[in-house]
């Protein structure tokens, strides 16, 4: 994989251009046009958002994404006066100068590990059994009453194990398809297997149960797809908890001080997006490289007009992209943080 970073002078460019095309497609204004206290409000709540340190690193996709929302947002554009077009105009350009886009060129084997699951076992089963290798994963669910089971395993979609999909497909029915998936089905009476691959992901996965037909189609009709969980060794003293999120390929963390101070971890997994734009504070503010747990990341420092700071660093062996942001945090405490930061995950 390889990793481009960049200031945003390009997207400035054509935000511009495109602000001014659409500038000259609106109707000529009124010489004394003045803004609308309703315009003014929802101007500053934009401004508010773009400020706010813990919604501003969010990925944004596209120029043409991004200003259509903000035209949107700021509704009556469309009357300003020349001069308020040109002060709109710069203000995206403003915005966009303190962003820095981490792009990501992706390899076939570009996967980060996974957590799969199926989301609707039947009633008494639990997992007894989980055997993590390098490749794949497998887990074993059982019912001590009935003695029922279901052996549920799922792994990287190499050629190899690929090739096996083709192979079994030769004996087996097509039970479902949705979309690009098509699950098929092998059934020896007393047990039966159900198995799929996944091009979406680069996974592919394998279900043996003694549980009916129809009860195992109802038990992996939705796998739950997360990223591994990863935490800091401890938090900085007054913070606790505040929000949790986790929608893959996202998972962000929150935490916040008496004083309302926020100190936030986003990690994504980059197989599901071309990359992510971070808040750098501009030419005003000068980043600098630190060594992250043997990984070299970015130190961005707080400024006059943004007192927060980050680090951004990317794990290629694990095929994550790590965002940390803090409101009131010293640069060593900071890095410090970001050094605790490790997988968690305890079902390995």
């Amino acid at each position: 994989m390889t990793k481009t970073i960049f200031i945003e002078e390009e997207l400035n460019a054509a935000v511009c251009a495109y602000g001014d095309a659409w500038c000259r497609a609106c109707p000529s204004p009124d010489p004394g046009h003045m803004f609308s206290e309703r315009y003014l409000a929802r101007k500053e709540s934009i401004l508010a958002l773009a400020k706010t340190r813990q919604n501003r690193r969010r990925v944004l996709h596209s120029v043409a994404s991004v200003f259509i929302v903000l035209v949107l947002s700021l509704g009556i554009i469309a009357a300003a006066s020349p001069t308020a077009r040109a002060a709109v105009s710069n203000w995206l350009a403003e915005t966009y100068n303190k962003l820095v886009k981490y792009a990501f060129t992706h390899n076939e084997d570009d996967h980060a590990y996974l957590i799969c699951a199926p989301e609707s076992l039947p009633e008494g089963f639990e997992c007894v059994e989980t055997k993590k290798e390098d490749e794949y994963t497998i887990k074993v669910y059982k019912n001590a009453e009935t003695g029922e089971y279901l052996r549920f395993e799922y792994s990287k979609a190499t050629e190899a194990m690929k090739a096996e999909v083709e192979k079994q497909k030769a004996g087996a029915e097509l039970l479902v398809r949705a979309g690009a998936i098509e699950k098929y089905c092998l059934d020896s009476g007393a047990a039966r297997r159900v198995f799929w691959y996944d091009p979406q992901r680069e996974l592919v996965f394998f279900a043996d149960s003694s549980l009916s037909r129809e009860a195992l189609a109802a038990s992996l009709k939705t796998i739950s797809i997360r990223l591994p969980l990863y935490e800091p060794a401890s938090l900085p003293e007054g913070y606790e908890e505040a929000e949790r999120k986790d929608a893959y390929p996202w998972v962000s963390i929150i935490w916040q001080n008496s004083a309302e101070k926020q100190l936030k971890l986003d990690y994504q997994d980059m197989s599901e997006a071309d990359g992510v734009y971070v808040w750098s504070g501009g030419d005003e503010v000068v980043s600098e490289p630190v060594d992250i747990g043997g990984i070299t990341g970015t130190y961005y420092p707080s400024s006059l007009h943004e007192p927060g700071s980050g680090v951004v660093w990317i794990d290629e062996s694990q095929n994550i992209i790590f965002i940390i942001n803090a409101d009131a945090l010293e640069k060593d405490d900071l890095i410090a943080f970001a050094r605790s930061i490790t997988c968690t995950e305890t079902e390995w």
